[in-house]
């Protein structure tokens, strides 16, 4: 992954090293010392570690509760009951039509820009789909969010993450919910989901399109898969990245991956989907991407 940008829809030689990095980490009882780049195409904004770690490698440079640390609620509180509310109302008019669609959203959009925060797609599709719709939460985490939806009446629940996250299992099977870890994978029904959810997952993947492409014939004809992922755009210019006081909120090297707008929709249309939309959210500027696998 040198020389060329690794969009395969740009492939431009256009690309800019932001950061140079060295850093040492321990595997097992030796201490080896990892160098890497973090590079950024100007032609279509992608920016990414150059080269990747060895999987060994980054898997020791997650902390042991890396992600899991936001037990979930018992109950869901009234401030979370009327932001999944809102949340739901704004995407509302991407699912169905309708007066009723358009005003909730507008009720939203309004409570939005009065917050100065935005709702992103992994929250609000999945609580704007019939109750009976069947979602898979890829990269579920501590499963906060799958237990909410469990509290609000959802019934046909998945959850899958990696093998190091199998801690939470027997939380969310008690739940009811469908859940699986690492080489479980190849259980989770094909042609089924009406919703797949990666919230802060294709950042660390290894080969995104290829493992969005494995997702994508998980969907049903015409159904949804929303994402959100970090930005090194919320840092613009880039060029200053360097002397940016918010550098470690790259997490370098295990977020290999930060996407520009553009960049997002090349890896879906890559993969097989129809993207939607892309949003960059306040206050942080993650994106957010709504799309379809084809069909109906």
């Amino acid at each position: 992954m040198t020389g060329r940008c690794p969009n395969p829809a740009c492939g431009t030689a256009d690309v800019a090293t932001l950061l140079e990095r060295s850093c040492r980490v321990r595997l097992g009882r030796c201490i080896e010392t990892v160098e890497f780049r973090f590079a950024c195409c100007r032609a279509c904004g992608l920016g990414y570690v150059d080269p990747q770690p060895a999987s060994q490698v980054l898997d020791a440079f997650y902390p042991s509760d890396y992600a899991y640390w936001d037990a979930p609620q018992e109950r869901l509180s009234l401030p979370t009951r009327v932001k999944y509310a809102l949340a739901r109302w704004r995407h509302l008019p991407q699912l169905r039509l309708g007066l009723s669609a358009r005003l909730g959203s507008c009720i939203a959009r309004l409570a939005e820009a009065t917050l100065g925060r935005d709702a992103s797609f992994t929250m609000g599709i999945p609580l704007a789909l019939p109750k009976t719709s069947r979602m898979l939460d890829f990269g579920f985490g501590a499963g906060g969010f799958l237990l909410a939806l469990r509290a609000l009446g959802r019934t046909e629940l998945w959850g899958y993450d990696v093998e190091r996250n199998r801690r939470n299992l027997d939380r969310l099977r008690a739940a009811g919910i469908c859940a699986h870890c690492g080489d479980a994978f190849a259980r989770l029904p094909d042609l089924e989901f009406d919703c797949i959810r990666l919230e802060h997952v294709l950042e660390h993947l290894p080969a995104p399109i290829e493992t969005l492409g494995a997702l994508r014939g998980k969907l049903r004809p015409g159904a949804h898969m929303v994402l959100t992922v970090p930005s090194i755009h919320a840092w613009e210019p880039v060029e200053a990245l360097a002397e940016s006081a918010h550098l470690d909120h790259l997490q370098l090297p295990i977020h290999l991956w930060h996407h520009s707008v553009r960049s997002l929709s090349d890896f879906l249309a890559a993969a097989g989907l129809e993207a939607i939309e892309v949003r960059r959210l306040r206050p942080y500027g993650y994106l957010s991407a709504l799309a379809r696998r084809p069909g109906t």
